[in-house]
């Protein structure tokens, strides 16, 4: 193979190389907005079940037993604008 063929080889390789990187971001965040999208989709359904399930056993908060996290909380636990109201002054 001659010098001139060995590069044009080599050129070609590179540039399907480049656009197997690409075809293979392009596919990753494909997916990540697929996961993404069934997650929503899942928790939108599952937020009201344990919304319901904890208003029916008088429970105030749900936490995630996996990861700890607040899943749930009573809005009347919610102490943000009250405490905004002494900080400004007001009762």
């Amino acid at each position: 193979m001659n010098e001139q063929a060995r590069a044009q080889l080599e050129k070609e390789i590179e540039k399907l190389t480049r656009e197997l990187e690409r075809f293979q971001q392009d596919a990753q965040a494909e997916l990540n907005d697929l996961q993404q999208e069934l997650n929503d989709s899942f928790q939108k359904k599952l937020f009201p079940v344990l919304q319901k399930m904890a208003e029916e056993k008088g429970l105030h908060m749900l936490f995630s037993a996996a990861d700890a996290g607040l899943i749930w909380a009573d809005e009347g636990l919610n102490l943000t604008e009250e405490a905004v109201k002494r900080l400004d002054g007001g009762k």
